[in-house]
């Protein structure tokens, strides 16, 4: 007791001291728990945890006057809710509305670069649920761990109502962005000039511990004056700075509060004080106005290719978050004209599955020697099975939504083919259908209305799939009528070969690897695939762990058996490479429509040489080669449309790995370029695959590669065992992957971000055996009339059930977009991104004029009569 009253008084006895030479007065420190969605334990444990550490912070907050604590993410905040009693639930309302406690903005810590454009919206809208639930609105989105930031993160939380941003990565092996001390807080702009105001840290959202020693009173002695000194010299003009003390999986302690006591009974200045980090940036700008430095750009892509550990669920989200727009505006339709219900839940758990599982952690073989092996293997269970919902709970709702609206639009007693392209331009292109049984040999799909044979081909000897060209009007739908005495071609049949033609163009490939030598224009003897690289499209290129690093890669195309060329037919045609047991390894589609060539392939997991522990992991990725004149430019399509790497990339971000919502464009100095778009994998490299943080562009490559699969077989648990696992439980061996490869001339306008969001997403078609509609059906419509500039992103029942969501992008120039209403309304207005009304418009004969933002969103509710 003695002991104890002694140490307690030290600090008093202490002579004061002001640390020289610094004009910062004060630190705001931001204590929370970095919680990944798994990592440290299972995600079903972890938001046990969430509730857990959130109970410990109201208890503290209870008996600590000077204790603040955050909650991270969204995604914690709910592992507390689910599970809290009435009594914490009160607790923690009054906390909030007292400012002693707060909850980031965000729902999880994503790998922003892969995201889609909606999905990544979606982030926001959980936290603003929580925000009218608690009353409580927060204004801060905490962006830690992962260093990968999209430049569509500003206009997404301007538009939001977020008034700030932390970024905590972890920057160990780079890819942060630089901002100079001198600068932070700086102003993260937007290409449409919207803004958030953000803080980056010293080193990662652990600074507390590591860079500012906030462990114990002699340590802060000698690392915070080492801090300080930094930012004196550096010139930084403010007289406080924020520091987050926070680390993964902890709980709430009172050892802070402790520390900032004797710190401040020891010191004169500066002082420390406890705080969220609203507190910091609000002292800020009440301090000094609207001082701070603008910065605008990307610094997403780095630590993106861990995804690539599980290749199949992440595959699966993919795909199912790039059709969840156009499914939720099918549903929004078929409730507006057919009163059908409307699957808000279940569209609301689709989307916040793929933010779970693009969340960081995500499965594999575990941190070595952190968890256990039924830990690791239950951890990856559950990712599968966030995935799997995700995918499950999209093409249910898509399938329910076909079989109501294919019906409907085909007169009573015909056959008839529906396809519906509810949320794109004008859609000119090919729709694969799959009948689910086999039909005729003569079939024929005839437009009703002028009488036009739709052209088409089979897919398969079964003839239960085709492909057929179609003309679809935007926002709307077209109907097929289905009939016979058709003159397609029988399926085709294949013949051994290494050389394809087809509407001036010939595709030849290696007979000895199955890689694609030439892609020549016949009229002008051009050969597209003419590159000094050895990365031929179709080449599978591998490195270990740590060659890749270095880029250091190999050539492994698997053992070819055979290589096979169908007879030719409409609309594209195939070459096939087998292996020795007749396994389909590659598939190259030449389209009509050239120069264009998919490439399909299929990787065996099973097949892929043993990868020990000692090696960490083995990369695969496959190349597209183009004849392109350096310097290359490299264009990017993330969540935010095209942006160019290096020139809109923030100062220190990496420039060697990247990961795209849809594809990559590269274009040559004489300005020829080649555009990919990969449906399956999201994360590309230039030439080589490169795990380093580059700072500098390789602008002497003239291909991309696409990375496939990190592939693991063991890993290290906890007590230091080597054991195997399976990273995706329950998913196929056999993996797809598809892309779609395009070659222009300068004169040739690359493929927008129209063109490639219908790679990923072709329109939907219904297949009607028997049609229940009326004989005076339209047999095609457009169903949202439309004058003016914009593009529609997302059509939606609002998230209160009391009206309709329309998310409009603008281009460059903005405009006004004239949008003829589909049903009457009690009032429209602009409201921000998560739906909150802000500016009521007027509405004119069922006509509203939509003002639109120069590369902005705007979003519209429209309110149910």
């Amino acid at each position: 007791m003695a002991a104890s009253l002694i140490l307690h008084l030290i600090p008093a006895l202490l002579p004061l001291i002001q640390t020289p030479g610094s004009g910062i007065e004060t630190i705001y420190v931001v204590e929370f728990c970095h919680a990944d969605v798994g990592f440290n334990a299972p995600p079903s444990v972890m938001q046990q945890r969430n509730h857990d550490r959130t109970v410990a912070a109201l208890n503290l907050l209870d008996s600590e006057p000077e204790f603040r604590w955050t909650v991270e993410t969204g995604y914690q905040l709910e592992g507390f809710l689910d599970r809290a009693s009435s009594a914490n639930r009160n607790r923690l309302i009054q906390r909030l509305s007292e400012g002693r406690m707060d909850f980031g903005a965000n729902y999880t810590n994503l790998h922003s670069g892969n995201c889609g454009e909606e999905q990544f919206h979606r982030q926001l809208y959980p936290s603003a649920g929580f925000a009218a639930e608690l009353g409580h609105l927060p204004r801060t989105v905490f962006l830690n761990d992962v260093p990968g930031f999209s430049l569509a993160m500003p206009r997404i939380l301007a538009s939001a109502g977020v008034d700030f941003a932390v970024l905590g990565p972890n920057d160990f092996l780079g890819g942060n962005p630089a901002i100079p001390l001198q600068d932070r807080p700086f102003w993260w702009q937007a290409r449409d000039g919207s803004r958030t105001l953000t803080w980056t840290t010293v080193g990662s959202y652990a600074e507390g511990f590591v860079e500012w020693g906030m462990v114990n009173l002699s340590t802060m002695n000698v690392k915070i004056p080492a801090r300080l000194a930094e930012f004196e010299a550096a010139g930084y003009p403010y007289d406080a700075v924020m520091v987050l003390r926070a680390f993964d999986d902890t709980f709430p302690n009172n050892g802070m509060v402790n520390l900032a006591d004797q710190w401040n009974q020891t010191h004169t200045s500066p002082k420390i004080k406890l705080a969220t980090a609203d507190e910091f940036f609000d002292y800020l700008w009440n301090r000094y106005g609207d001082v701070f430095p603008s910065y605008e750009g990307d610094a997403s892509g780095y630590w993106e290719d861990v995804t690539t550990v599980t290749p199949a669920s992440t595959a699966s989200v993919r795909l199912a978050r790039s059709h969840l727009p156009e499914v939720e505006a099918l549903r929004t339709l078929l409730h507006l004209y057919q009163r059908l219900p409307y699957p808000a839940r279940e569209l609301q758990d689709a989307w916040q599955y793929s933010l779970i599982f693009d969340e960081h952690s995500g499965g594999g073989v575990g941190w070595p020697g952190l968890l256990s092996q039924a830990e690791v293997e239950q951890e990856n269970q559950e990712f599968v099975a966030v995935a799997q919902a995700c995918k499950n709970l999209v093409e249910r709702s898509l399938e329910e939504a076909l079989a109501v609206a294919g019906p409907i639009l085909v007169p009573n007693g015909e056959q008839g083919l529906v396809l519906f392209n509810p949320l794109g331009q004008a859609y000119r292109g090919l729709v694969e259908v799959h009948t689910g049984t086999a039909q005729p040999s003569d079939l024929r799909l005839i437009d009703p209305q002028s009488g036009t044979e739709a052209r088409l081909r089979w897919l398969e000897d079964s003839r239960s799939s085709f492909a057929v060209e179609v003309d679809l009007p935007a926002r709307g739908w077209r109907r097929y009528s289905v009939t016979g005495g058709g003159t397609t071609p029988p399926p085709p049949a294949w013949n051994p070969g290494t050389q394809i033609n087809l509407n001036g163009f010939q595709l030849s490939v290696d007979p000895l690897s199955g890689t694609a030598e030439q892609l020549i224009e016949l009229a002008s003897g051009f050969d597209w695939l003419d590159s000094p690289h050895p990365h031929p499209l179709g080449n599978i290129q591998s490195g270990l762990q740590l060659e890749v690093f270095f880029g250091q890669t190999v050539d492994r195309n698997p053992p070819l058996g055979s290589i096979m060329v169908e007879d030719p037919g409409p609309l594209f045609r195939r070459l096939r490479v087998l292996d020795p047991q007749g396994f389909v390894l590659r598939e190259y589609r030449l389209h009509e429509q050239g120069p264009r060539v998919d490439l399909r392939l299929w990787l065996r997991r099973s097949a892929l040489p043993f990868v020990p522990f000692a090696d960490h992991s083995a990369h695969y990725g496959v190349d597209f080669a183009a004849h392109l004149t350096p310097p290359v430019r490299l264009f990017l399509d993330g969540p935010d449309g095209f942006f160019e790497a290096g020139a809109e990339s923030l100062p220190g971000a990496q420039l060697a790995s990247f990961g795209v919502a849809r594809s990559a464009r590269l274009q040559g100095s004489q300005g020829r370029w080649l555009a990919v778009s990969s449906l399956h994998t999201p994360i590309v490299d230039l030439g080589e695959m490169h795990g380093a943080a580059l700072l500098d562009l390789e602008d002497d490559e003239r291909s991309l590669a696409w990375k496939l699969i990190r592939h693991h077989n063991e890993g290290q648990v906890a007590g230091g065992a080597i054991v195997s696992f399976d990273v995706e439980p329950g998913m196929p061996d056999v993996i797809p992957f598809h892309f779609v490869a395009r070659y222009g001339d300068a004169g040739q306008a690359p493929p927008s971000g129209e063109i490639t969001r219908r790679d990923l997403t072709p329109p939907f078609a219904a297949w009607v055996e028997l049609g229940q509609g009326s004989s005076s059906l339209p047999v095609s419509q457009p169903l949202l009339p439309w004058n003016g500039p914009g593009e529609l992103l997302a059509w939606k029942r609002s998230e209160a059930d009391h009206g309709m969501v329309f998310r409009i992008r603008g281009d460059a120039s903005g405009g006004v977009a004239q949008i003829t209403l589909p049903a009457t309304t009690s009032g429209v207005w602009i409201c921000d991104l998560v739906e909150r009304p802000l500016q009521a418009l007027s509405v004119t004969a069922g006509v509203v004029d939509v003002p639109l933002i120069p590369e902005g969103v705007v979003s519209l509710l429209v309110l149910d009569p």
